[in-house]
């Protein structure tokens, strides 16, 4: 009974809240396809398959897309290490510090509920970037191409959205060894701007 009241309370308060916006919005106006752009901070995290070492860094990044109906956008997304992780075997071994870092961008298409609250899920092709730096030695990068998929909330305003999002990026592969790759993700809270 005590469940039954809350859940009562709770659609109650929901429909006190919704009645408002409908009684507003009684002719919405019609869908514009639009563009968009964003930028990102997050945290990005590329795991050892070995389970030798993890590495976790602070992203920053951005997107642009193509919103051509209420719920399907084309877009394109990249996120940068901003700082380096320090490789603990490789700098015993070279007796240098030796930094890491990952990156990855991606072409996706990204499905969303409609509201001002939603929810979204993304699908498309990415490369992930895991590289090397030391003192007095060249850089050491590779790239891996891969699926890359993805799923978040957001809130609309009139003229920006902001996201959290958590996104699964392509398995990154080793420059130096071959027999090691990294499994890569990256959560990433988004501000993006509607540009018509």
């Amino acid at each position: 009974m005590r469940k039954s009241l809350s859940l009562a309370a709770i659609l109650l308060a929901s429909s006190a809240y919704a009645l408002p916006s409908l009684a507003e919005n009684q002719t919405p106006e019609a869908f514009q396809p639009d563009w968009y752009a964003g930028f990102s901070l997050g945290s990005a995290k590329a795991d050892s398959n070995t389970g030798a070492q993890s590495f976790k860094y602070l992203n920053v990044g951005g997107n642009i897309g193509y919103r051509f109906t209420e719920h399907f956008s084309g877009e394109f997304m990249a996120t940068f290490a901003s700082d380096d992780e320090r490789d603990e075997v490789v700098s015993n071994l070279i007796n240098e510090k030796v930094g890491t870092k990952f990156d990855a961008i991606g072409l996706y298409l990204v499905g969303q509920t409609t509201g001002d609250f939603y929810v979204k899920g993304r699908l498309g092709i990415a490369e992930s970037r895991f590289s090397y730096s030391a003192p007095g030695f060249e850089d050491e990068t590779k790239g891996s191409f891969g699926a890359s998929y993805g799923a978040g909330f957001g809130f609309k305003a009139e003229k920006f959205n902001v996201e959290l999002e958590y996104v699964v990026t392509p398995e990154a592969d080793d420059p130096i060894f071959s027999a090691e790759s990294y499994d890569t993700n990256v959560i990433s809270l988004t501000v993006s701007f509607n540009l018509n």
